[in-house]
């Protein structure tokens, strides 16, 4: 019996250059479980100025990904 495969999709990119539009597309076709979306963590971080915390969302996106 073979075990399931993961698979992580990475989209990279300037701030606002369309990544969560094409994530989005892939999300809801292929039914992805986990979405760790960097934008929405930063403007959770910092609501007026969202690319003012680009940084602390890629840590904590990354914090998320490993455990």
């Amino acid at each position: 019996m073979t075990e399931p495969v993961s698979t992580m999709f990475v989209f990279a990119g300037n701030y606002g250059s369309g990544k969560s539009t094409v994530r989005n597309l892939i999300v809801d076709r292929l039914g992805v479980s986990v979405n760790i979306d960097p934008d929405a963590l930063a403007r959770k971080i910092n609501t007026q100025y969202p690319e003012k915390g680009k940084v602390s969302a890629g840590k904590e996106a990354i914090c998320f990904m490993w455990g």
